[in-house]
């Protein structure tokens, strides 16, 4: 048994800026914790101790924690390069949430839309600081989300944690070995979401496969794989114990580390 993801970390160069940018999209502090020296050091490589600052989706406090740590790190992922791409946020008007969010002055990107069968997908990116993006999605139908009990929320808890890899299969039956619990991969070359994507080919051929545990409780794993290009490897394989700017890591609740580390 494995999950769920309790803390999205977010590495910030600006943590102000990346607080702010989160508050946007619903995102409000519950305070902050300090990483003891060697705890920051054994998870980040930082040398000292290391404050956070906690935020949790305002609708729902009992969510998945956002934990914005300062880095000076930048790595932003280029291209079709593997990394974490971005945190998806469900909503329940995708047009209203755009307008709410450019009276703050936060740009969206061109509206990407997927039909498969009866689901309908339209959604929008927004870019924050240190190549942060948040992903807005509203479908005609989706799993749960605390949009299903409270009418008054315009934005869902942290819902999925986005991840382009090279070679899915494997990734996703590492995973599935971890005890985690792999949905049907959907494939797609949509116009509209290159666009919304900002990729350098449109159509690009896109697979994806969503892991969840066995509650399958927000918020979730999508991994995401370009069929036809590779990472460029303009970047070097950073170190496990290195924080980089954005999305930098999700944490996984165990009932025994010991025995998650040895399934992994």
């Amino acid at each position: 048994m494995s999950g769920p993801i309790t803390r999205v970390v977010i590495g910030a160069t600006d943590p102000a800026a990346t607080v702010e940018f989160l508050g946007d999209f619903g995102f409000g502090s519950s305070g902050g914790r300090t990483l003891a020296t060697s705890e920051a050091a054994a998870l980040w490589g930082a040398g000292g101790t290391v404050e956070t600052t906690e935020l949790v989706a305002s609708a729902r406090r009992d969510g998945p924690t956002l934990d914005v740590i300062p880095t000076a790190a930048t790595a932003p992922r280029q291209g079709w390069e593997a990394g974490p791409a971005a945190l998806d946020v469900y909503v329940p008007d995708l047009d209203a949430a755009i307008t709410r969010l450019r009276a703050v002055g936060r740009v969206p990107s061109p509206i990407g839309a997927i039909s498969m069968g009866p689901v309908v997908m339209r959604q929008a990116l927004f870019a924050g600081p240190d190549g942060l993006s948040v992903v807005l999605v509203e479908s005609t139908h989706r799993r749960s989300s605390v949009l299903d009990t409270d009418d008054a929320a315009a934005f869902s808890e942290p819902h999925s944690v986005v991840w382009i890899v090279d070679d899915r299969e494997a990734e996703k039956e590492a995973w599935i070995g971890a005890g985690w619990t792999a949905g049907p991969t959907i494939n797609f070359e949509e116009p509209s979401i290159s666009d919304e994507l900002g990729l350098p080919e449109r159509p690009a051929a896109i697979s994806m496969t969503t892991l969840s545990d066995d509650a399958v409780s927000p918020c979730r794993l999508e991994l995401m794989s370009f069929d036809a290009h590779r990472s460029s490897g303009t970047h070097q394989e950073r170190p496990v114990a290195s924080l980089n700017a954005g999305v930098a890591a999700v944490v996984d609740e165990v009932p025994d580390v010991d025995a998650a580390v040895t399934a992994w």
